[in-house]
């Protein structure tokens, strides 16, 4: 937990993904769930705040891949 100090709570676009990943894991009680939940809401966020040259390709491809994973989880 001393690492969130690190983190600019002063821009929702910089911390909102950090919260989800720390509320949603003991929510769900997954980590990896939790994780995919994080993953996701970063590259959305940055769009929506018209940040996108900060997302990485490579983030942006797990994102979407993880978007799949619980699409297709929760059909199945």
């Amino acid at each position: 937990m001393k690492d969130l100090s690190s983190i600019d709570m002063r821009e929702l676009d910089d911390w909102i993904h950090a919260f989800l990943i720390i509320t949603l894991i003991p929510l769900t009680g997954s980590i990896s769930t939790g994780l995919q939940f994080g993953f996701i809401s970063y590259p959305l966020v940055k769009i929506f705040a018209n940040k996108s040259e900060d997302i990485n390709p490579v983030v942006l491809t797990v994102s979407i891949l993880f978007l799949i994973n619980l699409i297709l989880s929760e059909v199945v």
